[in-house]
C-alpha cells in the first residue's frame, strides 16, 4: 500500500468519516465487480458490497498490515459470497 493509502487506512481506523469515505470510494468498484461475479445479479451484488464494507469498517482494527489491505479486503468479499446462496436458483 502506498503512503497516502496508509494514511487513509490509519485515519479510517480512528473513525475519521472522510477517510472511511475515501477507503470506500477507492475500493467499491472492485468489490462490486467481485460480488457481481459471484451473485450474477446487480442488486444482490450491491447488497453484498454494502455488507462487505460494513464488515470492513467494523474490523479495521483487526487488519495488521501483514498482507496488503486489498488482499485482506477481498478475502472479506469472498467469505460471504462463498457461503451464501445468492445467485443460485432453488
Amino acid at each position: 500500500m502506498n503512503e497516502p493509502q496508509s494514511d487513509v487506512l490509519e485515519a479510517s481506523r480512528r473513525g475519521d468519516q472522510d477517510a472511511l469515505r475515501l477507503l470506500f470510494e477507492a475500493h467499491k468498484d472492485r468489490v462490486y465487480s467481485l460480488a457481481l461475479r459471484f451473485t450474477g445479479d446487480g442488486t444482490a451484488a450491491w447488497d453484498l458490497t454494502q455488507e462487505v464494507f460494513i464488515k470492513v469498517f467494523s474490523k479495521l482494527g483487526e487488519f495488521r498490515n501483514q498482507a496488503k489491505f486489498e488482499t485482506w479486503l477481498y478475502r472479506i468479499v469472498l467469505m460471504p459470497a462463498s457461503t451464501s446462496n445468492v445467485g443460485t436458483s432453488g
